[in-house]
């Protein structure tokens, strides 16, 4: 696999050490690389039965891709446990806070789900890597990198692909920690994405970023600064009691409607599509736009063609079904997602 790519590039920027303000009980990182993955995915975020009421608040900002402001708001969350929190985005584009109550979920301002950065910057946040149940198929290799006078230690996850197929080490997902501390430091999803994490504290004992970073294509597509990061201090029953204007959401329907979304959900592996013979001998190439249906396991269900050349159409739906997601995780439990993708075939 082949480590120096964009991910390394942006290292660079990394100029902030971790800022340890609870001494850690971890110092020495496991040599084998399934064991620092579970190691880190219990100690990054804040997901554990260790975790007790918290409440954080920042602010976030989304850019286009000449690097102008496209959006920004405020991030705030109150969180009791995975089925009582109180979550709220608040931008000019839009404002919308969950409530959910230990047995529903509502919602007071938009109804729509989130389809820009934010569901991305907050699970990037909360829990940034996949839980070690995903990675049953892939192949983990641990090396150390060096990035200017210092190293940072990195899990590179690889899968079959067609034997035909070439690709980079940037197509597989990726991780990089602390030298010496199972601190988050770099997170590839084997896409476009490159999430960075910056001004890292121990809060529960967890590694949590003050500053997390999202790089499209090596270009800065989001970011969220965090300004409060503490313990729950209100009343949990005074801080998640929903107005009356709030409305229930069915876990059921999850549905995220814009097909320009390419950053969430979290892909963790890709098969690249099959070019049809007689599309590619005719000079047929184009976007084939697919609706699907993320299982709660992950994996892809339910594959119809919205639009898009028909020659090209099967192989796109052959090569989604193929595809696995993060599940979706909503009040504690992993849900069913509907979600728009889209297939991009170019003969170069």
């Amino acid at each position: 696999m082949n480590f120096r790519s964009p991910v390394f590039l942006i290292l660079m920027i990394l100029g902030s050490p971790i800022i340890v303000v609870a001494q850690s009980t971890v110092s020495v990182l496991p040599n084998d690389p399934m064991a620092l993955m579970a190691l880190a995915h219990d100690k990054n975020g804040l997901v554990g039965s260790d975790i007790k009421p918290w409440h954080i608040r920042g602010t976030y900002r989304s850019f286009d891709s000449k690097g102008k402001s496209e959006n920004e708001g405020i991030y705030e969350e109150w969180w009791v446990n995975a089925t009582k929190y109180k979550l709220s985005f608040t931008s000019p584009k839009s404002t919308q806070t969950d409530y959910a109550t230990g047995t529903v979920l509502l919602r007071d301002g938009s109804q729509e789900w989130p389809v820009g950065f934010e569901l991305l910057l907050r699970a990037s946040l909360i829990e940034p890597l996949p839980d070690v149940s995903q990675l049953n198929g892939f192949t983990l290799q641990r090396r150390a990198q060096s990035v200017g006078k210092s190293t940072i230690e990195c899990v590179g996850l690889t899968y079959p692909v067609r034997a035909n197929l070439q690709v980079s080490g940037d197509f597989y997902p990726s991780a990089c920690f602390d030298p010496t501390l199972p601190a988050l430091r770099v997170y590839s999803d084997g896409s476009l994405n490159r999430i960075i994490y910056d001004q890292i504290v121990s809060f529960q004992k967890h590694y949590l970023a003050r500053q997390i970073q999202v790089f499209i294509g090596g270009k800065l597509g989001a970011e969220m600064n965090l300004e409060v990061i503490e313990p729950l201090k209100e009343s949990p029953d005074t801080v998640l009691a929903p107005p009356s204007t709030a409305l229930p959401v069915d876990p059921r329907k999850i549905v995220f409607k814009d097909k320009s979304v390419r950053h969430w959900p979290t892909l963790l592996k890709k098969t690249a599509p099959a070019y049809p013979q007689d599309a590619k001998s005719m000079r047929i190439q184009g976007t084939v736009n697919v609706k699907a249906t993320i299982g709660v396991d992950g994996h892809i269900d339910n594959v119809q063609p919205i639009d898009g050349p028909s020659m090209l159409r099967q192989a796109a739906i052959d090569a989604v079904r193929q595809w696995l997601y993060r599940p979706f995780d909503l009040m504690g439990e992993p849900r069913p997602v509907e979600i728009e993708i889209r297939v991009i075939f170019t003969l170069g």
